[in-house]
């Protein structure tokens, strides 16, 4: 139980440091990506963000939640700490794209956001259990 739980903190805390790492990774090769998020971050507005920037956010977002699903499923020794890290993780993107940012961003992109994120989450705990 207490491998379950601490998978579940670490894949959370790990999300968000791969989520600004790669960001931030993304930023160093792209100046436009690091301007539109500089804005994002400062002002909270998403107007400098162009289609291939958000395509650029899925596979960040793809990325990051493989490495989670892994590293937690790992940690936990089962598929069930990556599971409630995904559902977390997924709430969180729901609420915010479904009902704060909807009006920011485009519909397509916050209607996939929260099913990429907890859904890449789901596959790469998957990945591991088809290992061991």
């Amino acid at each position: 139980m207490g491998r379950s739980v601490a998978a579940v903190i670490l894949g959370v805390v790990l999300w968000w440091l791969l989520f600004f790492a790669i960001g931030i990774g993304i930023g160093l090769l792209w100046p436009e990506y690091r301007d539109a998020a500089r804005v994002m971050m400062q002002e909270r507005a998403f107007r400098l963000f162009t289609t291939p920037m958000l395509i650029a956010d899925f596979l960040l977002f793809a990325v990051a939640g493989m490495a989670v699903g892994w590293v937690s499923t790992r940690l936990a020794r089962n598929t069930t700490a990556a599971l409630v890290v995904a559902v977390l993780l997924f709430t969180y993107a729901a609420v915010q794209h479904y009902l704060l940012l909807w009006d920011q961003l485009p519909a397509w992109y916050n209607l996939i956001v929260p099913v990429v994120i907890g859904g890449f989450v789901w596959v790469g705990s998957r990945m591991t259990a088809r290992a061991a």
